[in-house]
């Protein structure tokens, strides 16, 4: 429910445009207009890993992102049962409804909603910053771990930038598969919106079921 109050080597990607424009859409609720999902091309897979270590988790929450629609079940496996996303205390105090976290299901719930609104630029690239891990036995952490999610539209122009910083946890199952637990954010005084304050905004729009 939604609570109240290093990597050594970058790795650069390309672009993904898997959503294209003309492709329609279908009415959504509340206030966002639902695109038609969009398979990939013949053959094609999202190139996921196994959840082998820490860095493994972070690579597959930039793909699951960028695969918008597609990758929304793979950011959902990289997510812990007991997962929250903590909200910045200023974006708290402004979006003024007394949420301050997410949980697993309205994060997962809000970054469906985000990679199927059409209102949204077709493309979205998403990436974190080669901050190197703190492990210590089944647990791990990455400190001020910067994130930047770009906008792009059909012509590759960055239409707008989520950005900020996390100290994100993680931990070890007793299958040994990791999964990120916690993601503590941290806005930025150059990043005009975060990864919070962006998935909270849509949790609360688009969850009228629950008194915020």
């Amino acid at each position: 429910m939604i609570k109240y109050c290093v990597r050594g080597t970058k790795r650069w990607w390309p672009v993904f445009l898997l959503v294209l424009a003309g492709l329609g859409s279908q009415p959504g609720c509340g206030l966002f207009s639902i695109r038609a999902p969009v398979e990939p091309p013949p053959g094609e897979k999202i190139p996921r890993k196994a959840f082998i270590d820490p860095d493994s988790v972070l690579y597959n929450i930039e793909v699951a992102v960028r695969y918008k629609s597609l990758g929304v079940p793979l950011y959902e496996e990289a997510l812990e049962e007991r997962f929250s996303l903590v909200l910045d205390p200023l974006d708290v105090l402004e979006l003024g409804t007394g949420v301050d976290s997410l949980d697993k299901t309205d994060d997962t719930g809000a970054q469906r909603l985000i990679a199927s609104d059409a209102a949204l630029p077709d493309s979205f690239y998403f990436e974190f910053g080669d901050v190197q891990a703190e492990r210590k036995d089944t647990t791990a952490f990455y400190l001020d771990m910067p994130y930047h999610l770009y906008l792009i539209d059909t012509q590759g122009d960055t239409i707008d930038v989520i950005c900020g910083k996390a100290d994100l946890s993680m931990v070890e199952s007793q299958r040994g598969a990791w999964s990120l637990r916690r993601w503590l954010d941290k806005r930025q005084d150059e990043c005009d919106v975060s990864f919070g304050r962006f998935h909270a905004e849509r949790a609360i729009q688009t969850a009228p079921r629950r008194r915020w």
